[in-house]
């Protein structure tokens, strides 16, 4: 059933989107990042408590430990860049441009991990790719809010992919004898840990106290959010593809495009549509040409 759970990780990523955006608008990337992540950390914990997995966090590995710390740091780093492109971009742009972390998985899960590369996904590769260039289109309405450049979101929304890609292909190596839940809670203690050091380090706790009540709770809400995500991410994991799991996962950029529509009044393009038709037709295709599909 991994691609039911993956499925279901990308309808929460989609939605949680759309509150990471506002979170972002009215905080810090790192604070954002990090009021977030204690969240995701809480519901690890709730998680574990409930389908009683104190054993296998008991039992877990030391290479298993030094996997998610590293795919921790990715995660962090890509969380703080993705907040950063979504200050400074739309969501719907910036959401098309993390698509992209599906080709470098694919990449990536055939040169580290062993996965085929066959001509089937290499034709989702060229599909995804091409409806990313179309989705990455610049409306003319649309205004940078940074002074960096007008391409100062796609410079973050790049290195967030990037990220996002490595965590997952460390994701993939750590996750294949060990409970989900407890490669969520090691994880995301990693990932805290990290993004809160970052906020004493540049002086952002100030931020933290300013934090208006609706801010804070749409980020709660978007840490709860992710927190399920990632546990139905890393079920998916143990028995999909990392490639696979992660196209499916990426899925979420149709709940994101409605959704910004209905929060953001975010108008879509024919071009920005063209583009996500080709990006679900990739991921579709890949589906339906995996040996590991369900149906």
């Amino acid at each position: 059933m991994w691609a039911v759970y993956a499925l279901l990780s990308a309808v929460l990523a989609g939605t949680n989107a759309v509150l990471s955006k506002y979170g972002s608008d009215r905080t810090g990337a790192t604070v954002a990042t990090a009021v977030r992540t204690t969240a995701v950390l809480t519901v690890s914990v709730l998680v574990i408590a409930i389908v009683g997995g104190e054993a296998s966090l008991a039992s877990i590995e030391p290479r298993a430990v030094i996997v998610s710390a590293l795919s921790a740091v990715a995660t962090a780093g890509a969380w703080v860049c993705y907040f950063r492109a979504l200050s400074a971009g739309s969501v719907e742009r910036v959401s098309a441009v993390d698509k992209f972390s599906v080709v470098l998985t694919l990449l990536g899960g055939s040169l580290f991990l062993g996965e085929s590369l066959n001509a089937h996904k290499m034709i989702a590769i060229f599909l995804i790719s091409v409806g990313i260039w179309c989705s990455a289109e610049k409306k003319s309405n649309e205004i940078d809010k940074t002074s960096v450049g007008s391409m100062s979101w796609l410079m973050w929304a790049l290195l967030s992919t990037a990220l996002v890609s490595a965590s997952a292909l460390l994701s993939k190596a750590g996750v294949d004898k060990i409970a989900p839940e407890t490669v969520l809670f090691v994880r995301t203690g990693f990932v805290l840990l990290l993004v809160w050091t970052a906020v004493v380090a540049k002086k952002e706790m100030p931020q933290v106290r300013r934090m208006g009540g609706k801010t804070a709770l749409v980020l709660l809400i978007s840490g709860v959010l992710t927190g399920l995500g990632w546990w139905c991410y890393f079920r998916a994991l143990r028995e999909g593809g990392a490639g696979e799991v992660h196209a499916i996962d990426k899925l979420s950029i149709v709940v994101t495009a409605v959704l910004s529509r209905i929060v953001f009044r975010e108008k879509s393009s024919g071009r920005y549509l063209c583009g996500l038709v080709l990006i679900v037709a990739g991921i579709l295709w890949l589906y339906f040409t995996s040996d590991r599909r369900i149906i």
